[in-house]
């Protein structure tokens, strides 16, 4: 994807697809796994901005009449679906992500990369279920410590 952000820079007249870096002071605050799901959220945003300006490139070229004939856009039109694909995929992870670091043990397998969002929910399988039972005996332990 790298490879098709570069081939569609932003345009200069068009400064609202800027992906803004995040301040210095913040930055330093943030946690390890919050400082991840920013990094990915970025890559999205340039995948996002990529596509448009594909999209407005092919408006540009329509609109002024140099825009010829559709067949001419299908490797542009197919960029911009292959783009906006894997900005859903990233955006999928990049949840998963910050869930897992909010829960604050170990999720394996269901937070890998590798492993596909279900279609009806984020996690596939009974990660729910274990989840909810890893909550458990970790409040179980520190009652246990504590008393």
């Amino acid at each position: 994807m790298k490879k098709l952000v570069a081939a569609y820079p932003r345009p200069e007249n068009v400064g609202n697809l800027q992906i803004p870096k995040t301040n210095k002071d913040v930055w330093e605050e943030l946690r390890p796994g919050y400082r991840i799901a920013d990094g990915q959220v970025q890559r999205v945003q340039g995948l996002l901005a990529a596509m448009l300006s594909i999209s407005l490139r092919m408006m540009d070229a329509v609109g002024t009449g140099d825009g010829g004939s559709l067949e001419q856009h299908l490797p542009q039109i197919s960029d911009i679906v292959r783009g906006i694909s894997a900005s859903f995929s990233q955006l999928h992870q990049v949840r998963k992500e910050t869930i897992r670091n909010d829960l604050g043990f170990p999720t394996g397998k269901f937070c890998s990369w590798d492993t596909p969002v279900a279609q009806e929910t984020l996690f596939e399988g009974d990660f729910a279920k274990q989840a909810t039972e890893k909550a458990q005996r970790k409040k179980l332990r520190k009652s246990k410590n504590f008393k």
